[in-house]
């Protein structure tokens, strides 16, 4: 597949199964410090309905680059999980779309999936820049907030088999 060159100093990651004018993209312009995100990022507030249609982050506040891949290393719980899900027809995942990297930010959250062009030069490029962020990690990466939910929804489901019987 050929591509056209990106401008120096940028780059580009989009899902190229999206039409052109729809495409979820993150761009990040080495020249200027920043990464920006168009219709992919989830800003972080209690009613948000959806994607941002642009953000711009500077690269002080993007707080994390978490990697999940497929078949090892990070993100065994999640993929065990959504595994389950897809066993019992809950879920329509696939071992594709589980490889990807979740980032943080002061604003927000965006997800990027392995199978979007220019992935892996936008994997190297991320992970330098989020190590260095001066805010720390995002609240969404805090392994404790996965289990917490985990026992929440069973304590939910629990508590609606008893009141059931």
């Amino acid at each position: 597949m050929t591509s056209s060159p990106e401008p120096s100093g940028l780059i580009v990651c989009e899902d190229r199964s999206f039409p052109a004018a729809d495409r979820p993209r993150i761009t990040i312009d080495l020249a200027r410090r920043v990464v920006i995100f168009e219709r992919c990022h989830v800003p972080r507030n209690f009613l948000s309905a959806g994607v941002e249609p642009l953000r711009e982050a500077p690269f002080e506040n993007v707080r994390s680059a978490r990697e999940l891949r497929v078949g090892g290393g990070r993100g065994l719980g999640l993929r065990t999980l959504l595994g389950l899900g897809r066993v019992a027809g809950l879920t329509a995942t696939d071992a594709g779309s589980l490889a990807s990297i979740f980032l943080g930010t002061t604003a927000g959250r965006a997800r990027v999936f392995a199978h979007w062009h220019n992935f892996a030069a936008f994997r190297e490029a991320i992970r330098p820049i989020a190590a260095e962020s001066p805010h720390g990690e995002a609240l969404e990466d805090n392994p404790l907030v996965a289990a917490a939910v985990a026992v929440a929804m069973l304590a939910v489901t629990a508590g609606l088999v008893w009141w059931l019987l």
